[in-house]
């Protein structure tokens, strides 16, 4: 017998089929915010090779995962 993920999700006591919604909609926002950085980092590049790398880049703004993200761009692009 096959279940799809909604008929899953409702079968589930209230208080717990809440915290996967609001937590599934916390997913969708960091993913948002995702294309968001990769965006900005596309126009950051472009800006590094037109004026040279900055000594360092502050970000004191996001999610973790976001934070995560940035971090592994400016290794990749040599910056602190």
């Amino acid at each position: 017998m096959e279940r799809k993920l909604d008929e899953v999700v409702a079968a589930l006591p209230e208080a717990r089929r809440r915290r996967i919604e609001a937590r599934a909609h916390d997913l969708v926002a960091e993913v948002e915010g995702l294309g968001e950085l990769r965006r900005a980092s596309g126009k950051a590049q472009f800006k590094i090779a037109q004026r040279g790398s900055p000594a360092t880049v502050t970000s004191d703004n996001g999610t973790e995962m976001t934070r995560r993200a940035m971090l592994e761009w400016a290794n990749r692009t040599g910056l602190e």
